[in-house]
């Protein structure tokens, strides 16, 4: 692998856990072969790391906290989590929406109008949050469950909630008026499936992806 994509992917790591492996790391995938699947690798190593450290364990496994907690309390893991998850990425989209709508469109009754400018770039960051953080999500609840190695019913639960809250999720906005002021909110709709079957497809293929290379790189 490149030194600098290499050295790129090891800050992607807490930096007390750097501190400890960091070099060795670096020198590992400097070592290794490149890729797609490569940088995927490192890159879920590092959001888990994040999310759940095992300073102290083992560089790229071991006992996280990560498997302890799928043990203890699955549920917590792969439904509570991700749905938090979800929830703070479209909170931030709907901060976005309404913030935009105020600074570029102030004369607007509606912000889906036809955009110029600088708010194309704005209210794109919000579209991408809103459009990708259920696939990014899903992406999370497979790479953990394939870390962990839990039974599939957790994963595949918590991924197919994600899916349906996603296909439920509407979102709606008020003109402001002489009494109240404009309102961007969000409302989950039974019935409305919206991409939900969609995701939760691309989400599963993942998941079964990443348990056949676990599983090869078990057999290997």
């Amino acid at each position: 692998m490149n030194r600098g994509l290499a050295r790129a992917l090891v800050r992607l790591y807490p930096r007390r856990w750097r501190e400890r492996y960091g070099a060795e790391l670096a020198a590992l995938l400097e070592d290794r072969p490149g890729g797609v699947g490569a940088v995927f690798d490192v890159l879920g190593s590092a959001l888990g790391e994040r999310a759940f450290p095992t300073l102290g364990g083992e560089m790229l496994g071991g006992n996280s906290r990560l498997e302890n907690w799928s043990v203890r309390a699955p549920w917590a893991v792969f439904w509570f989590a991700p749905l938090l998850m979800l929830a703070a990425a479209y909170f931030v989209a709907l901060m976005i929406l309404w913030s935009g709508w105020r600074i570029f469109l102030p004369g607007s009754r509606t912000p889906f109008v036809p955009i110029h400018g600088w708010a194309i770039a704005y209210f794109g960051v919000g579209r991408v949050l809103y459009f990708f953080a259920p696939m990014l999500v899903g992406f999370v609840v497979a790479w953990s469950a394939t870390r962990a190695r839990v039974r599939p019913m957790w994963p595949l639960l918590g991924m197919a909630l994600i899916a349906w809250a996603d296909g439920m999720a509407q979102v709606h906005t008020r003109w402001p008026t002489a009494g109240a002021s404009g309102r961007v909110w969000m409302t989950l709709e039974l019935g409305h499936l919206g991409y939900a079957p969609e995701l939760l497809a691309i989400s599963l293929l993942l998941y079964l992806l990443l348990r056949v290379r676990q599983k090869r790189a078990q057999t290997a």
